[in-house]
């Protein structure tokens, strides 16, 4: 080789060195251990509501990197945008990206593997994982140039094409209702009708949960979340006090719970009434009438009297069509719930020692919302 090709091709290595050296910052690998810049979430396969949804800026100074995949842009490689802690069931798990311009979607998954996106949905990127590991998932949401545009991240069991083959084709299988906290060792009472013939339950939020009684004719079932019956893991947060007084009639009472659930997404919510009634139907004893309205999903929620004990558990409504056939009247708004004698009588047999009070002092409506909501959780039954 003579001295002057020599010469060229080493101007050339220099030429092609200083364009990688131009912008090194473009270069830098994702820093898959940097704290996440918009946090975490913690997420079980069947998690409600879906999808679940991040705000944020795409894009930043670094570019992508292909880890072997067609997928350009920039993004931010000193920290993940989001990281995702999934534990994995029997749902495909979808990860995409709505943004005001074009965007690109970079994802490491628990087993170290690199996933890559660019215009899946139109100039939007999707990552599917079928099935999905468990584990710790960081993501980055990148935007084809510099700009940094709004974007929304999805995380879903549902395929956004529409297609197949998702979380769709199990939801006739899977039924909601409503429960609350009893003990600190993660016991969750609710209904029978609820979650006493069920494959599988999950407490939302909380994880599976497994059946510890039932008892169709008081139509009443014990629960017990599973990571908090494990040695050393209790049940962190507040339970309920079981009410000794019996209902008064026009008292005001609070109505908790998770109401029609394929519309409302798994969204607690809270109803006011009064007792409106002492018995159940034929002068029933178990049961107080209610003129909280009770939706479908409302089944084993609490029902908090003045000082935020529970008078009650939210049980059934009357079925208006019915009766409407039965003695052409429309009734309304007619509700039960089982009084908390029976409820105790209940827990008792269970061998389970609960919080009890009488009368105190009245609380404001938001004192007894946020209290309700503290001990109220979503049950999942999978028949």
């Amino acid at each position: 080789m003579t001295d002057a090709r020599q010469a060229v091709l080493g101007r050339c290595v220099l030429v092609a060195a200083g364009l990688l050296l131009a912008d090194p910052a473009e270069l830098r690998a994702l820093e898959i251990a940097a704290p996440p810049t918009y946090g975490s979430v913690a997420l079980s396969a069947g998690f409600i509501p879906d999808p679940h949804i991040v705000a944020l800026t795409a894009g930043g100074p670094d570019r992508v990197p292909t880890h072997g995949a067609e997928c350009v842009g920039f993004v931010n490689a000193a920290a993940p945008d989001l990281d995702l802690h999934y534990q994995a069931g029997d749902y495909r798990l979808f990860i995409h990206v709505d943004g005001r311009a074009d965007t690109t979607l970079v994802i490491n998954a628990p087993d170290g593997s690199w996933h890559c996106s660019d215009d899946a949905l139109g100039l939007d990127p999707l990552v599917e994982f079928d099935p999905p590991l468990g584990g710790l998932y960081s993501i980055w949401v990148g935007a084809f140039d510099r700009e940094l545009p709004d974007a929304l991240l999805y995380i879903s069991e549902r395929d956004p094409r529409g297609e197949s083959g998702g979380r769709e084709a199990m939801a006739e299988a899977r039924t909601s209702g409503s429960g609350f906290f009893v003990s600190t060792a993660g016991h969750l009472l609710t209904n029978e009708h609820v979650a006493g013939d069920c494959r599988t339950i999950e407490v939302a939020d909380h994880g599976a949960a497994r059946l510890v009684l039932a008892d169709a004719d008081v139509d009443l079932a014990l629960l017990q979340v599973e990571r908090y019956s494990a040695a050393g893991a209790g049940y962190p947060g507040p339970v309920a006090v079981i009410a000794t007084s019996v209902p008064r009639l026009g008292a005001d009472v609070v109505l908790l719970g998770y109401p029609l659930a394929h519309l409302l997404e798994g969204s607690l919510n809270v109803t006011t009434g009064v007792v409106s009634g002492l018995f159940g139907l034929g002068r029933d004893a178990r049961l107080f009438q209610l003129s909280a309205p009770l939706q479908q999903g409302n089944s084993g929620g609490p029902v908090l009297d003045e000082a935020g004990h529970v008078l009650g558990v939210a049980v059934a409504k009357l079925d208006e069509m019915q009766e409407l056939e039965r003695s052409g009247s429309l009734p309304q708004n007619i509700n039960f719930a089982i009084r908390g004698n029976v409820v105790l009588d209940f827990l008792a047999r269970a061998d389970l020692a609960v919080a009890t009070a009488g009368a105190g002092p009245s609380l404001s409506r938001t004192e007894l919302s946020e209290l309700g909501a503290a001990i109220t959780a979503q049950v999942l039954c999978e028949g």
